[in-house]
């Protein structure tokens, strides 16, 4: 259609948007989509005999972002669904050191600590100039680092308001948040809470497991077959059925691979009991052929064994998980479940868009599952709901190049963890500079040459300097430690650095010591209303 010699842009009708599995993944997206669109019918298609694992899961701190635009309190989320407050990764036993050998990978937003000082703690935080002091003072991470001065406390970021006025419905506000954080949950039960919020809010569910769909003359999906019989009319899909991808198979999506970077192939899930206190942090222990995540559920933990299934086998990683607790675990499944880490080529095609793990899993490492696959890209598309209307091949090209330039960028800064410079066993001497992928040695080239500065990840999609640093620096690296005590401050002297350092120390000591707010103290009075 031209209009004046302007040719104007072809759109779509769209009035029944269908998430495809429900889980954490499909009601997140569908509360989304019904918050951004209103008057449209939104339809969760999932089933009660496809299970959801619920072994203990944790995200970043856009889920809580995230939250706040579905207008989906913490505090339910502490009261209903298992949650715990994360503050950050404890990497331990990564330099093969043992339990006395960890550092963090801490969430470093401050929030509103210290506003008066904010200046000083945002100049030494926010620029080499950290790194450059601690790789030359060579002290313990919870000496200069905040948020990890929380967690070895069991703190959270979160200091009392006294005489705040705030809702019973929402009691976080009765705290200051000085610091980003995100959560841990269990996984069923999640779902479970997102699922009923939904329904609340007019999303319909459709109890049912689809196998097959129907096409307009163009390739637009207009309808998806039940196994029952049933019908369910669409105009735009999210599928997020999992591992199990049903539209990616459907439509013959090429999958990019990772395994020749990444080698963890499988996962061993357990639960063990909880201790007195919770921690405020995931902790990923270093193994022989892979590492483990022990995430502290309020009810207990939620743990499992991360390997290379071509090097051991289950029972053997069964074994290894024994020999490291010194007993036998709860075991919630007898085998354990494996995947292929990399991602589609194209996640969307014509009006379907593929979600969650149907897009794509590098491993569980940074928890950067729900973040990168669904809070990133679905909100990109229903941020921005023209994108669901038109018909513009050269849009959906671009969204699917920029999603595979950023799933890059998550496989070569989770391949930088490994690089710690083990060869105890055949799995860790994998991990070399030679066998790097491409992105991975983009910053690691830098990294030879000189210390990081902020420029150098302009062109980020996710991981920025503090990131890499606290990466780097935490694993060992020779030439970050190297670079950086040789780090020249510009503008500023040495001693003029060395002063401001003391005094930014003693700032976060004081505020984690003496403001900060023990997690158990914060979960409790989540729950009080």
């Amino acid at each position: 259609m031209e209009e004046e010699g302007v040719q104007l842009m072809e759109l779509r009708d769209i009035r029944d948007v269908t998430i495809l599995g429900g889980g954490t993944a499909g009601w997140l997206v569908a509360l989304y989509a019904k918050t951004v669109l209103p008057t449209k019918k939104i339809t969760v298609i999932e089933s009660d005999s496809i299970g959801i694992l619920g072994a203990g899961e944790g995200s970043t701190p856009q889920l809580i972002s995230f939250l706040d635009i579905l207008q989906i309190p913490v505090s339910k989320l502490v009261k209903e669904a298992d949650v715990t407050l994360k503050n950050g990764i404890k990497f331990t036993n990564w330099n093969n050191g043992g339990k006395s050998d960890w550092f963090y990978h801490p969430f470093v937003g401050y929030g509103n600590c210290a506003a008066s000082e904010l200046s000083l703690e945002r100049y030494v935080a926010g620029t080499p100039a950290i790194f450059s002091q601690v790789s030359k003072e060579e002290e313990r991470q919870d000496e200069w680092c905040f948020i990890t001065r929380l967690c070895e406390q069991n703190k959270v970021p979160m200091k009392s308001i006294r005489d705040q006025m705030y809702s019973v419905d929402n009691p976080i506000f009765q705290f200051e948040k000085m610091g980003s954080f995100s959560l841990h949950f269990n996984a069923k039960k999640l779902a479970s809470v997102l699922a009923e919020i939904g329904q609340d809010r007019g999303i319909v569910r459709v109890e049912g497991v689809v196998e097959d769909y129907t096409t307009d003359d163009e390739g637009y999906v207009t309808s998806l077959k039940l196994e029952n019989g049933e019908s369910v009319k669409t105009d735009f899909i999210f599928d997020c059925s999992g591992f199990k991808s049903f539209f990616s198979k459907k439509f013959n999506t090429k999958w990019i691979s990772a395994k020749d970077h990444l080698t963890v192939n499988s996962a061993m899930p357990f639960f063990i009991d909880m201790d007195v206190n919770i921690p405020p942090y995931t902790e990923a222990v270093a193994m022989k052929y892979g590492w483990m995540w022990i995430i502290p559920l309020q009810s207990r933990y939620g743990c499992g064994y991360v390997f290379n299934s071509d090097m051991i086998d289950d029972e053997q990683a069964k074994q290894e998980i024994i020999d490291f607790l010194g007993y036998e675990p709860e075991w919630p499944r007898e085998k354990s479940f494996a995947w292929e880490p990399g991602y589609l080529e194209e996640p969307w095609k014509k009006n379907v868009y593929t979600a969650g793990l149907s897009a794509g899993f590098v491993e569980p490492l940074e928890a950067t599952s729900i973040w990168t696959t669904i809070i990133d890209w679905t909100s990109a598309i229903l941020g921005n709901t023209e994108l669901m209307y038109i018909k513009d091949q050269g849009v959906i090209d671009d969204f699917n190049a920029s999603w595979r330039k950023n799933q890059e960028e998550v496989i070569g800064f989770i391949y930088a963890h490994y690089m710690s410079g083990r060869t105890d066993t055949e799995f860790w001497k994998h991990y070399t500079y030679e066998n790097a992928p491409a992105k991975a040695k983009q910053y690691l080239d830098i990294n030879n040459k000189r210390a990081f500065v902020v420029n150098d990840f302009i062109d980020h999609a996710f991981f920025e300097i503090d990131s890499w640093s606290y990466i780097l620096l935490g694993i060992r690296n020779e030439k970050f430690v190297e670079n950086h005590r040789l780090f020249e401050f510009y503008n500023f002297t040495r001693p003029f650095m060395d002063q401001r350092y003391v005094s930014f120390k003693k700032l976060i000591q004081s505020v984690a010591d003496f403001e900060a707010i023990s997690h158990e103290e914060f979960l409790e009075k989540m729950k009080e209303q």
